[in-house]
Formats: structure tokens, C-alpha cells, sequence
């Protein structure tokens, strides 16, 4: 996408609060205090899943409640994560090998991993559903 800009979903952050955060974080010493202020804000989650075989068969369920939302892999618990967005979500799905990586005092980092073979996904049913 050269000469256009990007769009991010970074939360309910308005651009001015945005782009000081994104100034401050460029200074000397600061991005531990600004990935705190944000972790604070966002309440980010997340859970690696290195025990489910990927070349296996799963089915996965989210049980996106008021206060948490409850992760399972083949009807077994996996990670519950408190305060989930109340906003209105889209659902995707996608394989692709691009990395970023980002942190307390660390920049933004940009890469491609290696893939030694060929990679695709198989769906066979998505369910989205509101219960009561």
C-alpha cells in the first residue's frame, strides 16, 4: 500500500491521544511508561497455545460474556480474559507469516518468518451466534 495510510483498531483512543502517546513513546526511557499507561487503558490479553497440534482438528469456542470472555479448544477451558471490548467485532480468519513485534523498550519491528512449507487453513463451519 504505498502513498496510503494504514488504519489501526487501537481502542477507543482519539488521534491527538494517539499521537502524543506515539511522540512520547519515541523518546529516550519512555516506553516502559507508556506500554504501563496503555496496558492500563487497553487490558490486553493473551494465552500461547504451544499444547494444540495446529496439522489436528479442533473445534474452538468463545463465550464472549459482560465481563469476560471464556476461550475453549475441544470443549476444554483454555483462558479466560477479563474486561473484553464492548464494541461491536468482526470476525477473521487468516494464515500469513508477517511478525510484529512490539514492547516496553523495544521498537515497533516489522518481519517475515521463515515458512519451510506450504501453509493453509481449513474451516469447516463458523458459527456466530448470541445467546441469552
Amino acid at each position: 500500500m504505498v502513498g496510503k495510510r494504514r488504519r489501526w483498531n487501537g481502542g477507543k483512543a482519539d488521534g491527538l491521544t494517539m499521537a502524543l502517546g506515539n511522540f512520547i513513546f519515541q523518546l529516550p526511557g519512555m516506553s516502559k511508561i507508556v506500554f504501563r499507561l496503555a496496558d492500563l487503558r487497553i487490558h490486553a490479553h493473551e494465552q500461547v497455545l504451544d499444547d494444540v497440534s495446529l496439522t489436528d482438528w479442533h473445534t474452538y469456542r468463545i463465550d464472549w460474556l459482560e465481563r469476560e470472555a471464556i476461550f475453549f479448544v475441544d470443549d476444554a477451558e483454555v483462558f479466560r480474559a477479563p474486561n473484553p471490548p464492548t464494541v461491536l467485532l468482526g470476525f477473521v480468519a487468516w494464515v500469513d507469516n508477517n511478525a510484529t513485534t512490539m514492547g516496553p523498550g523495544r521498537d515497533f519491528s516489522f518481519s517475515r518468518i521463515a515458512i519451510p512449507q506450504r501453509q493453509w487453513m481449513e474451516l469447516s463451519r463458523v458459527c456466530i451466534e448470541r445467546l441469552t
